[in-house]
C-alpha cells in the first residue's frame, strides 16, 4: 500500500462516466504551483487520451474547473472510469504536495465499489503488445526513447507521436507512474 502523505476518500458517483476530483489544500498553502501541477498533469492526460484508437478512452475529458477558498474541483468526463486512471490522478497530486506538503485531502466521486481496495494498490505496470520491436536496455533511472520510423517522413505525420511522447513525458515528470516497487521519494525532479 503506497503511504500519501493527505487523505485520500473514495465516493461512489451517481453520474456514470463522470470523475469528480477535490483537493483540499492546508491553511498558509500557495495553491498557485500546486494547482497548476496538477493541472498540468490532467491536461497530459487528457491529451493522450484524445489520441488513443478507443473511442470510449479518448473521449476523456476536462468539464470544469473550480475553486471555493482552498478547495479545488475538476470534473472530469471519462465514459471508461479505470482505477489505474485515478491512481495516476492521486499520484500527479501527491507529485504535486511534495515540495511543500500542501495538499490536505482528496476526494474521488467515481463509479465502482472496488475501487478502494485497487486505488490503495497504486497504478499497475504496463503490460502490452506492440506491432514493433521494442528494446529495453535502462540500466538506471534515465531513460533514453530513440524512435526509427519506417514510412514516417514528414513533421506532420510524426507530430501525434511527438505530442504523446510529450505527455507521456509530463506524466511521468510529475509522478503518476510511480508504485510501490519506484516509490516518488526516489524519484528526482
Amino acid at each position: 500500500m503506497i503511504t500519501r502523505p493527505f487523505m485520500v476518500k473514495h465516493q461512489l458517483s451517481r453520474a456514470p462516466g463522470q470523475i469528480e476530483l477535490n483537493v483540499l489544500l492546508n491553511d498558509k498553502v500557495d495553491a498557485k504551483l500546486v494547482i497548476e501541477s496538477i493541472d498540468r498533469g490532467i491536461r497530459s492526460i487528457e491529451s493522450l487520451a484524445a489520441l488513443s484508437p478507443d473511442p470510449r478512452s479518448a473521449a476523456f475529458s476536462i468539464l470544469d474547473q473550480t475553486r471555493n477558498g482552498n478547495a479545488f474541483r475538476w470534473y472530469l468526463h471519462c465514459p471508461v472510469v479505470d482505477p489505474s486512471l485515478l491512481a495516476k490522478i492521486i499520484n500527479i497530486v501527491h507529485g504535486a504536495s511534495l515540495e511543500n506538503n500542501s495538499v490536505k485531502e482528496i476526494t474521488l466521486v467515481a463509479g465502482g465499489a472496488d475501487l478502494d481496495l485497487k486505488l490503495a494498490e497504486g497504478p499497475k505496470p504496463l503490460v502490452a503488445s506492440f506491432p514493433f520491436e521494442v528494446l529495453n536496455e535502462t540500466e538506471g533511472p534515465k531513460l533514453t526513447v530513440l524512435l526509427e520510423f519506417q514510412d514516417v517522413t514528414t513533421e506532420e505525420q510524426r507530430a501525434p507521436f511527438v505530442e504523446a511522447w510529450e505527455n507521456f513525458a509530463t506524466l511521468a515528470e510529475l509522478g503518476a507512474f510511480y508504485d510501490l516497487e519506484h516509490p516518488r521519494e526516489k524519484l528526482s525532479r
